[in-house]
């Protein structure tokens, strides 16, 4: 069965969350697709789901949004935060530095980085971190545990799937990797292709 929405606006983008869905359109308008309703955040620059509640950021600041209006600013950082979650940890990144939080808005860890990566995921178990050819590991159920592997090909798309990682590279085309108990990647099957710049899995 296929469900059809219609909008009266353009679509710009639609973001997938652990268990929700949000569509944006222009001039700061988002749809809720679990809850069936349009709100609006002026001037945010992302938005996700944590808490059972909808958080964006505008800049440095992370805010839960009300229905009421009386949107709470539960979390200020010194720089422009980007975010994403895994409803269970909360990862906040800007331009050197990785927090982690938790439920209380609390950081509980936190790891520099050279520069603001190029590519970011997060599943379930894992956050992949990759700036040119470097890419860093963190194990979400302990970021302590983290490692960083140097694969001496730009990477240009990451993906994961069942304990595998899937990347892409600048030039040379595509590597399956397996991720042992300590974070390093076992090289399963290397395909050489085209340069492929979105992986599905």
């Amino acid at each position: 069965m296929v469900s059809k929405i219609r909008f009266s606006q353009n679509i710009l983008k639609i973001k997938e969350t652990s268990d929700n869905v949000f569509v944006f359109f222009e001039n700061n308008y988002y749809y809720d697709l679990k809850n069936s309703i349009f709100f609006n955040i002026a001037k945010s620059r992302d938005l996700d789901f944590f808490n059972d509640k909808i958080i964006y950021s505008i800049d440095n600041v992370l805010y839960e949004y009300s229905e009421k209006g009386e949107n709470k600013k539960v979390f200020e950082f010194f720089n422009n935060i980007l975010f994403f979650s895994n409803n269970e940890v909360l990862i906040t990144v800007d331009l050197d530095e990785i927090l982690f939080l938790n439920h209380n808005y609390e950081v509980f860890y936190y790891d520099f980085i050279d520069h603001k990566p190029d590519l970011i995921l997060v599943h379930d178990d894992y956050l992949f971190v990759s700036k040119r050819d470097i890419l860093r590991i963190y194990d979400l159920n302990n970021p302590f545990l983290n490692e960083e592997i140097s694969l001496n090909m730009p990477i240009i798309d990451i993906e994961y799937d069942g304990n595998y990682v899937y990347l892409s590279f600048y030039s040379e085309g595509a590597g399956i990797y397996e991720i042992d108990k300590n974070l390093n990647l076992i090289e399963k099957e290397f395909i050489y292709f085209f340069n492929a710049y979105k992986m599905i899995k």
